[in-house]
């Protein structure tokens, strides 16, 4: 139990202390949003959400995501899954709506919630945010493992 806090407080300490900006504007795009940090946590339990790379079928994962953007207009978190051994699509591409862009980096806790749904295998979860343009960011891709 202590090792899930200690791991849970770890990766959001590194979600909340990542770098600065390096985003660079390009004509006509504006500024193009880049994910610097993205980790992906077990939400069964509400109230003692930890951070992990294994789920069983049934399982909520949620997905928090830390990314930079000088136009202050991130919209959505993009999110396909795939099959992280043979690269096929299992679910997605979809897309979930981000609160209100307050600074130029944000931290969006949980913004993505999922139910882990079988077969057992890799995953990957790839990330990315799309702004008010229609900009997409680097592709940040999180892997994890769905047991039986």
């Amino acid at each position: 139990m202590i090792r899930k806090v200690f791991l849970a407080f770890a990766v959001l300490a590194a979600l909340a202390c990542a770098g600065c900006s390096d985003s660079e504007e390009t004509e006509g795009l504006g500024f193009i949003p880049k994910i610097k940090l993205a980790g992906v946590f077990n939400a069964n339990d509400p109230e003692n959400v930890y951070a992990t790379v294994q789920f069983a079928p049934g399982d909520t994962m949620t997905f928090t995501v830390r990314a930079d953007d000088g136009d202050f207009d991130m919209q959505t978190l993009v999110w396909t899954e795939y099959n992280a051994d043979t690269d096929q699509i299992l679910n997605g591409p979809g897309e979930v709506d981000l609160p209100e862009q307050e600074g130029q980096i944000m931290t969006y806790r949980y913004a993505l919630t999922r139910t882990v749904t079988g077969p057992a295998g890799n995953r990957r979860m790839e990330l990315q945010v799309k702004d008010a343009r229609g900009n997409l960011s680097n592709a940040y891709p999180i892997e994890y493992l769905v047991t039986d």
